[in-house]
């Protein structure tokens, strides 16, 4: 076994949110850029300039550095960004960056020296002797894994070892309309007192919605983490359990018995009606609960009646799903030279001036240096900031072998047995958490 290791405007602006990494953009109106293709291989490279191209130039003796990621949305033009500052700062050393939708395919398939990886992939790729370990990297670049937020540890550092450099982190959110919350909810008695308020029958406007499929994990694994439920099984997930079936039976309450949620809503209806208005034939949302990638999604619609806060307390205390960013090092970089050259780019990047950059994309850097800079500025790095309220309780999906694809099986059968079926019991929910147990265990052992 493997482990340890609905407004037309609205619909539009959604669909660039739901594009992974690349989903989340500017907390000020950072917007997709395009690009030319890379000279690395086939993709796309943004340019935070706008004009798609990198800066500086490739110099036939520079050592280069290949790099793949993610970034397909408005945050690649921010990388860009990083990427070219670092080309331009010094003469030894090219960054030669291919920005593409299926990077993970493009590290595997092509020879790349570094990658953007995600937190919950570490443990997958490490075992499968993709990246290599970078204590040594870490030393030439003077920094410590004590320079970065306590979560990473729990994540970058795997038998003794380092294996990526942190980016940023990112966790479960709630978003809220000021126009009908004044003050967010901050457990299940407030969220209740809320949607009472709402008067979601005479006004169609609930307080949140519970959709049929989309980002659906966020919501059931940040509940198994607030009731402190041990899903640590042998190397995979183990839901399989009364206690995991009583707690997350917690949506379907919501549901059919206290109406926080309407019954029947289509995919991604979490964010399509919140930033929908209501009238006689249309809900809306007074809240989402999402990720910070959707910020200046629904900033576009709300404006200045857009609000983020942590997301409620619905169990014992304050815990919720969450990933992270990362660089890690292709375990077929060899070269003494280009090994170098990563430590330089890691030396430079690390920087707070320069993850304010990363800060202006949206996203949540995780060094402390950066961290403090980003909190000195709270109303324009307004995601941040609240992912730093509650970044010490971000819990990541163990380093288990194949953990992303573990979950699978308990956001689309689990969830949809959950938000579909009015007669549903903690009984009638355990044969299909069984099924999710045993689709983990599979995935383990691929």
């Amino acid at each position: 076994m493997k482990k340890r290791i609905s407004a037309l405007l609205a619909a539009a602006l959604l669909a660039g949110a739901l594009s992974g990494c690349g989903g989340s953009s500017s907390d000020q109106a950072g917007t997709a850029t395009g690009g030319q293709t890379s000279s690395a291989a086939g993709g796309q490279t943004s340019s935070a300039a706008g004009a798609g191209e990198s800066k500086a130039e490739a110099s036939g003796d520079r050592v280069t550095i290949k790099f793949v990621n993610g970034f397909t949305g408005g945050d690649g033009g921010f990388m860009t960004k990083i990427v070219d500052g670092f080309n331009e700062s010094q003469s030894q050393y090219f960054v030669d960056q291919l920005i593409t939708d299926d990077h993970y395919t493009k590290f595997k398939s092509d020879k790349f020296d570094l990658v953007i990886m995600h937190a919950d992939w570490l443990s997958t790729y490490i075992p499968d002797g993709l990246i290599r370990p970078v204590d040594d990297l870490y030393e030439k670049a003077g920094l410590s894994i004590d320079d970065w937020a306590e979560v990473t540890k729990s994540y970058v550092q795997v038998d003794g070892k380092l294996w990526a450099f942190p980016l940023d982190n990112f966790g479960y959110v709630m978003f809220y309309n000021k126009q009908y919350v004044d003050t967010p909810p901050t457990n299940y008695e407030e969220l209740k007192a809320l949607s009472e308020k709402l008067d979601s029958a005479n006004t169609n406007v609930w307080a949140m919605g519970m959709p049929l499929a989309g980002e659906t994990q966020w919501t059931l694994m940040s509940l198994l983490a607030q009731y402190d439920y041990d899903y640590m099984g042998d190397g995979y997930l183990d839901f399989n359990s009364p206690e995991a079936a009583d707690i997350l039976m917690n949506v379907h309450k919501w549901i059919y018995e206290d109406g926080i949620s309407p019954a029947n809503l289509g995919v991604d209806d979490h964010c399509n009606l919140f930033i929908t208005t209501a009238d006689a034939d249309t809900m809306q949302m007074a809240l989402s609960l999402t990720g910070p990638w959707d910020y200046s999604n629904f900033a576009a619609v709300l404006g200045d009646d857009l609000g983020i806060a942590p997301v409620p307390v619905f169990g014992n205390h304050q815990a919720v799903n969450g990933s992270g960013h990362n660089f890690a090092v292709s375990s077929a970089c060899e070269d003494e030279a280009v090994l170098d050259g990563i430590a330089a780019f890691m030396k430079y990047v690390y920087q707070p001036d320069v993850l304010l950059n990363w800060a202006d994309a949206g996203q949540a850097p995780n060094f402390k240096a950066a961290m403090e800079a980003v909190k000195a500025q709270p109303d324009k790095y307004a995601t941040a900031v609240n992912t730093y309220k509650i970044i010490n309780d971000i819990k990541v999906l163990p380093s288990f072998y194949n953990v992303r694809n573990q979950v699978t099986n308990l956001k689309e059968t689990v969830w949809t047995e959950i938000v579909t079926n009015p007669g549903l019991t903690s009984e009638t929910l355990l044969p299909f958490l069984e099924k999710a147990t045993k689709y983990a265990e599979e995935m383990a052992e691929q």
